[in-house]
Formats: structure tokens, sequence, C-alpha cells
């Protein structure tokens, strides 16, 4: 899993990504998830649940894939 916490004007990000996800892009209808073009936004650092837990327990925004 990936991990990135982000400050911004005061505001916690916190985005995750599961390691086989990333890099992809899903259709599904008219709705488009695409993990490739934004791969930057959620590729920091590898991490575990346990890392995820953590960095959630303060957060203004989470974006978990």
């Amino acid at each position: 899993m990936y991990l990135k916490v982000s400050e911004k004007e005061g505001n916690r990000i916190v985005a995750a990504c599961d390691r086989e996800l990333l890099g992809k892009v899903f259709v599904e209808g008219e709705a488009m998830l695409d993990l490739e073009t934004y791969r930057e936004f959620y590729a920091g650092g590898e991490a575990t649940e346990e890392d995820v837990g953590k960095a959630l327990e303060k957060f203004s925004s989470a974006n978990l894939v």
C-alpha cells in the first residue's frame, strides 16, 4: 500500500492506494478512476495498514483507493 500525507493551506490530506491498483484506469459507464494520470497524488512511501490508520487519526480530507 502507498501512503502520502500532504499539508495545504492548513488542511491535512491523506491519500492511500493499494499497490496493485496504482497505475491503472477503471471505467464504468460515465465514471472513471484514473490512477495512472494521478499516480503522483497517491505515490508516497510504502506503508502498512497500521501506518494508514495512524495517518487517519487526524485529517481534513482522505482519498482511499
